[in-house]
């Protein structure tokens, strides 16, 4: 079945390939869609792949709370129990990664290795305006979204075009307006940058050179222990989806070592 009870909500999931398992964290308005066609396909080659919608997003439930860092890890943790997996190399791009990062913290037996695509890593203290695609910078992307596309092309951006981009800036619109998700992403509880030397588990940090976030790859690969920083040439924030055979290049090998 597509759908699993976790931690108190309605999860869903596509689970394909055979092998080590590797599950895929998408980013913060969007869905498990965001590793198709190609990254999920590419690693179900040597991989059983499981690729899941966050609470809140995609086909996954909308509970009313539990949009911070202990919900989230509590979420895959209920995700894996469900599915049987006892541990995973978890993939996470923006959000995910930090999803991933802390879930390496807070649960490390159910975590073998790790892949940061562009997280940004939260600072100890918000300067208002200066967070690229936070919750707010989403929600005024999701409300351009809902509107016809001004033209066809042009750079990846959330929520662009019609269809499923459509259909889910309304989905992050609805969450803002109808969970505390808004108040709780405002302090989502994630580890800072020093907590983050505590992780032990082998990690790629994989960012695009023209990336708001590149800053934090940087950081990522001073603080955790076992880390390995690869910079893509020439792509932004959201290359896995643009650029995803530069990606797999890199992340297959990482995850078949």
């Amino acid at each position: 079945m597509p759908f699993v009870d976790a931690n108190g909500t309605r999860l869903f999931h596509r689970t394909s390939g055979e092998g080590p398992d590797v599950v895929l964290i998408h980013g913060l308005g969007a869905s498990h869609a965001f590793w198709y066609p190609k990254v999920a396909a590419e690693l179900a080659r040597h991989h059983r792949v499981t690729a899941y919608d966050l609470r809140g997003h995609g086909r996954s439930a909308m509970p009313a709370s539990g949009y911070g860092a202990a919900a989230w890890v509590a979420d895959l943790e209920g995700l894996l129990d469900a599915l049987g997996i006892r541990g995973a190399q978890l993939v996470g791009h923006s959000w995910g990664g930090l999803i991933a990062l802390e879930t390496a913290l807070r649960a490390p037996r159910r975590v073998a290795a790790i892949v940061v695509a562009d997280s940004r890593l939260v600072p100890a203290r918000r300067r208002p305006g200066r967070d690229a695609l936070d919750h707010r910078s989403l929600e005024r992307l999701a409300r351009a979204g809902t509107a016809p596309p001004a033209a066809a092309g042009g750079a990846f951006r959330p929520f662009g075009g019609w269809g499923m981009g459509r259909r889910s800036a309304q989905r992050w619109l609805d969450l803002l307006a109808a969970t505390s998700a808004e108040r709780e992403l405002e302090r989502p509880g994630f580890a800072t940058t020093a907590q983050l030397s505590g992780v032990r588990q082998p990690a790629l940090a994989i960012y695009g050179e023209r990336s708001f976030a590149l800053a934090s790859g940087r950081r990522l690969a001073d603080t955790v222990p076992d880390c390995r920083l690869v910079v893509l040439p020439r792509v932004g924030h959201f290359h896995p989806a643009v650029s995803p055979d530069a990606f797999l290049a890199s992340v297959d090998g990482f995850l078949r070592r």
